[in-house]
């Protein structure tokens, strides 16, 4: 029997992680999986993703830095300097797991341009932030009590915010891949 390839490994990481906020505190879970992150490259041989996933942590920091008015959930997640943890790493998790996701397919689309390889970061990260959202919010009750007065997104009633919060979400993984294409660390992989 072969062993599974490492882009299974990574999804089903991925799923874990999201099916793990049933079971434990979900700011727990997105701090231990951030951590874990970094085992987990050297351990898979992918040191290279170090400054990927230094961009996604940097992208988080001010996110959540910017945004610390807009969080308030309605499970007591830990906060430093009124900085909510749950949202500051799972940020940095969230967009770091699309671009993991990504990075198995990039080989394909190396040599077709920026807006191509953008269109299928994209293609993965948008539904991975729906769905991210979606089991959160229905299956696992986290909700931002700040924007709770918001309308969700059509047909999967996520994202309860401003618009221009919701608009935010979707822009940051383009926004992070730009970066990342900025820096060329799309072109200096191994």
């Amino acid at each position: 029997m072969s062993r599974p390839s490492l882009l299974t490994v990574d999804a089903l990481l991925v799923a874990l992680v999201i099916a793990l906020f049933g079971i434990f505190s979900a700011d727990q879970v997105v701090i231990v999986a951030y951590l874990s992150t970094i085992l987990y490259l050297v351990v898979t041989k992918r040191t290279n993703l170090f400054l990927h996933f230094a961009v996604a942590s940097a992208m988080a920091a001010i996110w959540a830095f910017l945004g610390r008015s807009e969080y308030g959930y309605n499970q007591p997640f830990l906060a430093v300097g009124g900085i909510s943890l749950f949202a500051l790493f799972g940020w940095a998790a969230g967009l770091f797991a699309s671009y993991l996701l990504f990075s198995h397919e990039e080989h394909i689309f190396h040599r077709k341009g920026f807006l191509r390889q953008l269109g299928l970061f994209v293609a993965i990260y948008w539904p991975l932030l729906i769905v991210a959202e979606t089991v959160a919010y229905h299956v696992f009750d986290i909700h931002n009590l700040a924007a709770s007065a918001y309308v969700g997104l059509p047909l999967c009633d996520c994202l309860h915010a401003p618009r221009w919060m919701q608009a935010l979400y979707f822009a940051m993984g383009p926004m992070f891949f730009a970066i990342c294409w900025s820096l060329r660390l799309e072109r200096t992989r191994k």
